[in-house]
Order: structure tokens, then sequence, then C-alpha cells
């Protein structure tokens, strides 16, 4: 498995409001995951309601990375990269993109994860961060990815 890149270079950011039937289709996603894992979190931007990419990040923890990725594939979750203890997936679902973060138990990743939704929740550094995403809007994905990494390495210090 390659690195996961950080965004195709031609690639622009588009800023979509949160939409709150997000919440109905994580409810389908996750359902369809339970079988994998019982532990299906919502992370990312969706799990504060706050507007980004037209996406759902979703962690799924499990004692078993492979075994969860082949469960995967067979619900048609397409494998992107393998960093450390997590594996990226993706794959529409009721015409949202999912972005499946596989994560094995244990691993610090799955602190990490909650520690960015738990930031974002204080009133102040969520509409930060929205504003900085609006910002962005039409830029180049690798400008967002950069902006938003910084964004979150000053908050995780």
């Amino acid at each position: 498995m390659q690195k996961l890149k950080h965004a195709a270079p031609g690639k622009k950011f588009k800023y979509y409001s949160f939409d709150t039937g997000y919440d109905k289709i994580f409810s389908a996603c996750k359902k369809e995951l339970r079988p994998i894992s019982k532990r299906v979190e919502l992370i990312g931007s969706a799990a504060v309601r706050i507007g980004g990419k037209k996406e759902l990040d979703i962690m799924l923890i499990t004692d078993n990375v492979n075994e969860a990725l082949k469960q995967c594939k067979k619900l048609g979750f397409k494998k992107k990269a393998i960093i450390g203890n997590v594996a990226y997936t993706h794959k529409m679902f009721k015409g949202m993109d999912i972005d499946l973060h596989v994560v094995k138990e244990g691993s610090s990743m799955i602190n990490y994860f909650r520690k960015t939704v738990k930031i974002q929740k204080s009133k102040r550094v969520r509409e930060e961060y929205d504003e900085l995403k609006r910002s962005m809007n039409g830029k180049s994905m690798v400008a967002y990815k950069r902006v938003k990494g910084k964004f979150f390495r000053k908050l995780m210090v």
C-alpha cells in the first residue's frame, strides 16, 4: 500500500454547509458496519456539525485490521492506504463520500481522532475552524490540507 497522498495537485476544496441529513446517512452506514465492529464513531467536521467537504469521516475500531478490511471490501469499501495502525478506505454510500478509518484497538490514533472531535466542541474553536474552511473554498486541496494540519497542530500542543 502506498502512503496516503495529501491531495491530488489539481483538486479544489469545496465547502458545503453542514446538513442534518448526514445523521441519517451515518446511522445507516453504522448499521452496515456493526457486524464488523460494535465500535463505530463519527469523527471529523460532521461529528461537531460544521461544514466542510461533502463527506463523512467514520472510525471503526477493531482488534484485527486485516480481517476488518476483508469485510469492508465485501461492503464496497476500497482500500486507499495503510499508515501505521490505521487503514484508510472509501466508498460512496447513499450519495455521500464515506471515508472509513479502520483503526487497530489500542492505537494512539483512536485518541487523536477523538481529541480532534473534542477540541472542535469548543464553540470558539468550532467557529474559527469553520471560518478557516470557508476561507479555503475554491483553493487547492493541497493548500487546504496544509492549513488544516497547521490549525490542528497548534491546538494539539
